[in-house]
């Protein structure tokens, strides 16, 4: 059975732009929100009007041995409401984080389920 880079990477309303394997660093995958929208956090209102693209690069769940990154177009917005720029949300991601919300609590359940810190 083969599976597509989109459904083992599961997450929903996002696009795969592409994928490879970058020596040293492990898979990485380029992906942005499938969306050509955003809600504007100041005054709600709906924004088309991308302003400027950031990339980013964050830490994902590995896949075997094989470390993924996730390279991301976090898109701005300008408003035309209230004229100030705001970056989309991404909810697999915390703002200012370097890894997905699955990789941290990865992390936590491995750190939780170890028996380093018992003592003898």
């Amino acid at each position: 059975m083969k599976f597509s880079v989109e459904q083992i990477l599961d997450l929903p309303d996002t696009k795969i732009l592409g994928c490879q394997k970058v020596e040293g660093m492990g898979l990485v995958i380029e992906i942005e929100a499938d969306v050509n929208f955003s809600t504007c956090n100041s005054c709600g209102q709906i924004s088309r009007n991308i302003h400027q693209n950031h990339w980013r690069i964050i830490q994902d769940l590995s896949w075997g041995v094989l470390p993924v990154l996730l390279k991301i177009n976090r898109r701005q917005y300008m408003c035309k409401k209230c004229q100030k720029p705001f970056s989309e949300d991404l909810y697999f991601v915390d703002k200012k984080r370097g890894y997905t919300r699955r990789f941290a609590k990865h992390i936590v359940e491995q750190v939780l389920d170890s028996n380093m810190f018992e003592c003898s």
